[in-house]
């Protein structure tokens, strides 16, 4: 996959969907629907489910990404809900990737891989953002183990499952 310094996590997103055929995927921590709208903009096969709570400050950004996901129709499927608990409405081995960009805390990012990576069909990723951040990067070593995850530019992470 081609990586440069300055693509942002949507293009490569968009490049991996590209790359594998994919059809349906998640994202975790929709916030302003930037990258949700533009990879189904980008790629009319694919359908993506949305994850996001809205609550505290980030509950001003409903209001702004609730036309974009209605604009999508059924290509957007949406909980507004804990990342967890919306895992429950999906069927394992039911969706070829996951990007995870929620809760940055130890505990909420290790909960949404542990919850989101039996959804992921084998075969596909299991995404996510900020592996910089030292709450992540613990999460990671400690469920796939030092040097058992990939990194991309932006700050991506992925494992293939």
């Amino acid at each position: 996959m081609t990586q440069h310094p300055e693509m942002h996590r949507k293009l490569w997103l968009d490049q991996l969907i590209k790359e594998n055929d994919f059809k349906l995927g998640a994202e975790l921590g929709v916030h302003e629907g930037v990258t949700h709208m533009y990879l189904l903009d980008r790629n009319p096969s694919l359908t993506m489910i949305g994850v996001d709570l809205y609550q505290g400050k980030q509950a001003k950004y409903w209001d702004v990404v609730s036309p974009k996901l209605m604009s999508a129709g059924v290509r957007s499927r949406f909980y507004k809900e804990n990342t967890v608990a919306a895992a429950k409405n999906v069927t394992d081995d039911e969706i070829d990737f996951v990007f995870i960009d929620a809760d940055h805390t130890y505990k909420g990012v290790k909960a949404d891989i542990l919850a989101w990576m039996p959804k992921v069909r084998k075969g596909g990723y299991v995404t996510g953002h900020d592996c910089d951040n030292k709450n992540i990067k613990k999460a990671l070593v400690e469920i796939f183990g030092e040097g058992g995850y990939e990194t991309a530019w932006d700050e991506v992470w992925y494992v293939q499952k």
